[in-house]
């Protein structure tokens, strides 16, 4: 009996640090954020969205339109598109330490499984609006992409304080 509890209390600690397995829609259901994406968990608290480098140009030109940028301007804003876009990771809590993108690990693979990329975001200061007569915190948290995310690239994004792991396919169109 005393080996057992001794067994117990050393598993404990690495039980109450495991990520909480989200409930799974059963097909993947597209995001109403980006239908590029599709939530196979149930993603609510944690949406994300895939910015093509093709999407991210076209509103590089509205904007240059609108604010009559000069050709070098538009020039400077084009060059910092990365080749494959971003993948925007868009966290959003009622508490200002829930929010702190340094608590998420984002995990892209493509079709096949293999790892692409990992990030571990810096601490940043999220920002603070009301809501009635809650604050909501928020931040995005922008990975950017060497190549294009092919249909069926999967988007794993871990949150450490709330011990949750959310999974999206992303299939571009």
């Amino acid at each position: 009996m005393r080996h057992f509890a001794l067994l117990l209390l050393l598993a404990l600690p690495s039980l109450a640090t495991a990520q909480k397995e989200l409930p799974k829609h059963k097909e993947p259901k597209q995001s109403k954020f980006d239908p590029d994406v599709w939530n196979v968990t149930y993603n609510d608290g944690l949406p994300i969205m895939y910015a093509q480098a093709k999407e991210i140009d076209q509103q590089i030109s509205k904007d240059a339109a609108l604010k009559m940028w000069d050709a070098e301007r538009i020039a400077q804003e084009r060059a910092k598109i990365p080749g494959g876009g971003y993948v925007l990771v868009m966290l959003t809590r009622n508490k200002l330490e829930k929010a702190d993108p340094h608590n998420l690990t984002i995990i892209i693979q493509d079709p096949d499984g293999k790892e692409i990329k990992r990030v571990e975001p810096e601490s940043a200061t999220p920002s603070a609006r009301a809501s009635g007569q809650y604050v909501i915190y928020s931040t995005t948290v922008p990975v950017p992409l060497d190549a294009p995310l092919l249909p069926g690239s999967k988007v794993f994004v871990a949150d450490s304080f709330e011990h949750l792991r959310f999974e999206y396919i992303v299939k571009p169109q």
